[in-house]
C-alpha cells in the first residue's frame, strides 16, 4: 500500500497540473472503455464513425429539405446515446453469461448495418443517387440483423423502424 502510495505521489509531483489531470483522465477513460465495453475494436470505431457520419448527414439532409427541427435532432442524438448504451448493456449482460464479446459484436454489427441504411436514406434524401446493389447489400444486412435481434425478444419481427428502408432511391 505505501509504494502504491509513493507512485501515485511521484505521478502527481513529476509533472504540471495539466500532465497530472491528463494522465488521470486517460486513465479513467481506459478503465470505462474496459469496463462497459469489454475493451475497443476496429467494429467500434466503424460505428462511432458511421454514427457521426449518420447525424452530419441527417442534419444536411434537413437543411437540403428546409425541415431542420430541434426536436427530430434531438430525438436523434437521444437514439445515439441509446445505441452506445446499448452496445455496453451487450457486453455486461454477456458478460455475466460469459459471451460478452460474442454479443457485443453483434450488437456492434446490428448497429453498423442500421447506420450505414441511415446514411443511404439521408444521401438519397439529399439527391444523391445511390447505386442499387449498394442497397439491396445494405437492406439485407440490416433485414438479417434486424431478425437477428428480435430472436427470441419480441413477437413483432420488425423491432428496429426500418420503415424508411423504402425511401433509398434506387440508381441503375
Amino acid at each position: 500500500m505505501k509504494s502504491a502510495l509513493l507512485s501515485i505521489v511521484s505521478v502527481v509531483s513529476s509533472g504540471t497540473t495539466w500532465e497530472w489531470l491528463a494522465k488521470i483522465l486517460l486513465g479513467a477513460l481506459t478503465w470505462a472503455l474496459a469496463t462497459f465495453f469489454g475493451g475497443w475494436t476496429a467494429s467500434m470505431t466503424a460505428l462511432g464513425a458511421l454514427i457521426l457520419a449518420d447525424v452530419i448527414t441527417g442534419y444536411l439532409r434537413a437543411v437540403g429539405q428546409r425541415e431542420v427541427s430541434s426536436k427530430i435532432a434531438t430525438t436523434g442524438n437521444w437514439k445515439k446515446v441509446f445505441i452506445i448504451l446499448a452496445v455496453a448493456i451487450a457486453w455486461i449482460a454477456g458478460n455475466e453469461l460469459g459471451v460478452g464479446i460474442v454479443v457485443r459484436n453483434a450488437v456492434v454489427s446490428l448497429f453498423i448495418a442500421s447506420e450505414s441504411v441511415s446514411i443511404l436514406e439521408n444521401l438519397s434524401g439529399m439527391g444523391i443517387g445511390i447505386p442499387k446493389v449498394l442497397t439491396d447489400v445494405l437492406a439485407q444486412l440490416n433485414e438479417k440483423a434486424t431478425a437477428s435481434a428480435s430472436i427470441g425478444l419480441t413477437d413483432d419481427s420488425d423491432s428496429l423502424d426500418n420503415s424508411a428502408d423504402d425511401e433509398i432511391t434506387h440508381t441503375e
